[in-house]
């Protein structure tokens, strides 16, 4: 073969060796480059199906917060009505005691410390206005301000007999509780607009937060 021909030979052989290689190169650039952009969308789709995961997350932690929050207000201005309720229902005690009954309280707790222990061993206490009130009683006397009613106790402590009228409205206290709250505040009650908490208001708070 002349040489002329072989090295045109090797020539062309080499190129198509060459261009072979070349597409080789580019098939597998190719395949990688797919392959990696697959890769990357499965990566954002995951990172997005995260995101969002946590974004309901979070917007039902600022729902249930929004919902405590409401309910403790709710809570708490119930309790400050049954308080102001109770104080007017305390004095409104004394003050119907005193007119139908009190003397007879007073006396009737004499009678029953009379019943466990000698008068002569016993103190009671009473303020100086009530004292007048007392009847049947031998022992000694203490004037101090016991609220409306007395207390009879021995030295020792074994006997002691607490007749107030606080005292007994304290005493009945949770079931007149019980009984406001059955009838002022057993009905239901909406949601104020201003404290109410929507999905979607709650989704844009906790998109802010993750910013």
């Amino acid at each position: 073969m002349p040489l002329e021909k072989l090295e045109k030979r090797i020539v062309e052989e080499g190129e198509r060796k060459a261009h072979e290689i070349e597409e080789e190169g580019r098939r597998k650039a190719e395949a990688i480059i797919k392959e990696a952009e697959a890769k990357a969308s499965q990566i954002s789709s995951a990172a997005d199906a995260e995101a969002n995961r946590e974004i309901e997350r979070m917007a039902q932690e600022e729902t249930e917060n929004a919902k405590m929050q409401e309910n403790e207000l709710l809570l708490d201005a119930r309790n400050k009505a049954i308080e102001k309720v109770m104080h007017r229902l305390r004095g409104m005690t004394v003050k119907r005691v005193k007119k139908l009954g009190y003397e007879k309280m007073i006396n009737s707790a004499i009678s029953e410390a009379n019943m466990v222990s000698p008068s002569e061993a016993l103190t009671l206490s009473i303020s100086r206005n009530d004292a007048k009130l007392v009847k049947g009683f031998s022992g000694r006397i203490r004037y101090e301000s016991v609220g409306n009613g007395v207390v009879l106790a021995n030295r020792s402590g074994t006997v002691k007999i607490t007749a107030t009228v606080e005292g007994l409205f304290e005493k009945n206290r949770p079931e007149i509780e019980t009984m406001l709250i059955e009838e002022a505040f057993s009905q239901k009650r909406s949601t104020p607009k201003t404290r109410r908490v929507t999905v979607k208001s709650a989704k844009a708070k906790a998109r802010k937060r993750r910013r």
